[in-house]
């Protein structure tokens, strides 16, 4: 299961960002793209994580966000407020919130 997850965001990168042929010229230079495509697919998953998209256009339906977070004692708290809009022009609001212990 483990493996699965791992090659399922190899093949995306080298699928989506055009790394299967290249055509650089030198092992340094293919290096450096391949690194420019990984930060891109992290970036993307960060962005997904903090709030809930990955791309500039979903992102584009987004009013507002705002992040709380509240330390007490040992514990963690931390809420992701956001509201939105649809590609039909509804508003909503969604909520996330995390707890963690330190």
């Amino acid at each position: 299961q483990r493996t699965e997850l791992v090659e399922r965001s190899f093949q995306h990168v080298l699928d989506r960002g055009g790394m299967r042929r290249t055509h650089l010229r030198g092992q340094e230079n293919v290096h450096k793209r391949y690194l420019l495509c990984v930060a891109g697919f992290n970036l993307g998953l960060l962005m997904r994580q903090l709030i809930g998209f990955g791309t500039p256009k979903g992102y584009f339906y987004l009013n507002s966000a705002q992040i709380v977070i509240i330390v007490w004692g040992r514990m963690v708290v931390s809420m992701i407020l956001v509201e939105m809009k649809s590609e039909t022009g509804e508003e909503f609001v969604g909520t996330q919130i995390t707890v963690e212990l330190c």
